[in-house]
């Protein structure tokens, strides 16, 4: 006993697309941890440059990230955690 041709085609190709679909989601997962690797490395680089400008200019001032003017902050103002 065999399974019709239209039957065999229909498990076939259901195969296929599961198999194609699991590529996929291989390549995306790749793919997130790829981006999550370049976030942390990031991160990383901006703690550097932080440090480097709060060495140059203080911790006490707030850099204006339009024209890069740098202003003390003000004593009586709460500061804020980004």
């Amino acid at each position: 006993m065999k399974l019709e041709q239209q039957e065999l085609d229909i498990i076939r190709s259901a195969k296929d697309r599961f198999t194609e679909l699991k590529l996929t989601l291989g390549d995306l997962e790749l793919n997130k941890q790829a981006i999550i690797d370049e976030i942390k490395s990031m991160r990383e680089s901006f703690k550097v440059t932080e440090a480097s400008l709060i060495e140059k200019y203080g911790s006490d001032v707030t850099i204006n990230m339009s024209n890069g003017e740098i202003t003390k902050k003000d004593p009586q103002q709460p500061t804020r955690k980004v």
